[in-house]
Parts: C-alpha cells; structure tokens; sequence
C-alpha cells in the first residue's frame, strides 16, 4: 500500500507546477527521489502553527499552496516576523542538517503542505552530492536574507522598510511565475508591522505613503507596483559589491 503511494505521489510531483521552485527543483531536472520520499500532503486554514521553535519536526514541509510565516513572541507579548513562505519555499531546512529551527512557523492563509519523513530525506541529503551542495547554497541564500533584515530592521525608516519588504516578497514570487507589476498579496497590516517593527498604525500611515507617491496601489486580492525602479530607490537597497 505505501509502495503504491508513493508511486502515485512520484507521479503527481514530477507533474507539478510548483515542484521546479522547491528545494528538490534547484537540481535541474525532475528526478523522482524527492517525490517519492513525499509520504503525503496536508491542508491547513490560516492561523494553524505548523512548528514550534526550538523543536525537532516531526515533518519536515514543502508548500504547495499559501503562505506561511516564521515569527518569535517575547515574554511581553511583542511579535516579530521573521521571514514569509510562499508556494514552493521549504520549510524548517535547518533539519535537514539535523538543527532545530529559530521561531515558530505559522500559516498566514488557508495552505497545503508536502509532507516528508525527515529521517529519509537527510538520508537521501547525506548520500546525494547534488542536493547536499543545494541545501548548503540555500541555506547561505537564508542567512543572507537574515542579514539583509537585520540591516532593514536597524537602520532604515518605515517606508524604507516596507519598500524593502514588498521588493523581497515580490522576488519569492517571481520564482513561481512571472509576477509583472502586481503580485499577489494576502498580508494584512498586522503583517507588514510585525515584519518591519512599526506599530499597525506606523505600517497605515507608510502605506498610504507609498501609495501617494504612486509606489504601490492596492488591487483586488494583490498589490501593483508601477514603479519597480522608484521602489527599489525608496528601499535604499545595499549595492551588490558592497553586501
């Protein structure tokens, strides 16, 4: 029976729009040994904690569909997000190398997650040159984006931030597709707060900022940016040689 279902599973993956954005895509080419070490898929509504820090999963996850978020809660109560998944982002790579996660993982819309047995993926990690080089290469890309946050959260202003925040989602997208001017955006403003470390009020007022200065409109069940180039200029983005 799991036999058959995996063999089902390897079918569907190698056929799946998604599957060349994920961590198994980087490899180039559609290889069934991540689709059939997929032991199933699970769906979520929004709000569901998925991972809670500082524990080893019991699952390890790809997303398929949604949008989750990484955060850490102090004693008082304040939030900060840490980073957002979307469609194809793995999630808790830190066991693939046998590492507990920082912040607690959350679905921030209704999402579906492939789900994996962790101790078969790291074998197939550990055995597998190609995809030991990849998790290493996004996990630097990882630690690159906790950089550039730090970066953003120290010492940037508000529209700074968010202008920041908006150019970084809308790049995780366009691994999916191409993105154009408007990307898909479920983030509400307690969102967008928690991520820059303004109050929701601060995130009201720069976003109507930004919308001003016809940076970004909000569009039905998205946000345009007409303007990629003037956005990238609010940001105030670290040149590439000097990051």
């Amino acid at each position: 029976m799991r036999h058959r279902m995996n063999r089902e599973s390897a079918r569907s993956c190698l056929h799946c729009e998604v599957f060349p954005n994920t961590l198994f895509g980087r490899i180039g080419e559609r290889v069934e040994m991540p689709a059939m070490l997929r032991s199933g898929q699970r769906t979520m509504r929004r709000n569901t904690v998925i991972h809670n820090s500082g524990r080893y999963p019991r699952e390890l996850y790809t997303i398929y569909t949604g949008w989750c978020a990484r955060s850490v809660v102090l004693q008082d109560g304040r939030k900060l997000i840490l980073d957002f998944y979307v469609p194809g982002d793995f999630l808790t790579l830190p066991a693939l190398l046998g590492e507990t996660s920082f912040g607690s993982i959350q679905t921030i819309t209704d999402a579906a997650l492939c789900t994996f047995a962790p101790e078969r993926l790291q074998t197939w990690i550990r055995d597998d040159e190609r995809m030991r080089r990849i998790v290493e290469c996004v996990w630097k890309d990882e630690c690159r984006d906790a950089q550039r946050r730090m970066l953003d959260l120290g010492v940037k202003s508000a529209e700074e931030k968010v202008a920041s925040l908006l150019l970084h989602l809308r790049t995780k997208l366009a691994r999916i597709k191409p993105v154009g001017d408007v990307i898909e955006f479920p983030l509400r403003l307690t969102h967008i707060a928690e991520a820059t470390g303004i109050t929701p009020v601060h995130a009201s007022r720069t976003i109507k900022a930004l919308e001003a200065d016809h940076l970004i409109e909000r569009v039905p069940g998205g946000l345009r940016m007409p303007d990629i180039a003037a956005l990238r200029d609010m940001a105030c983005e670290v040149e590439a040689n000097t990051a």
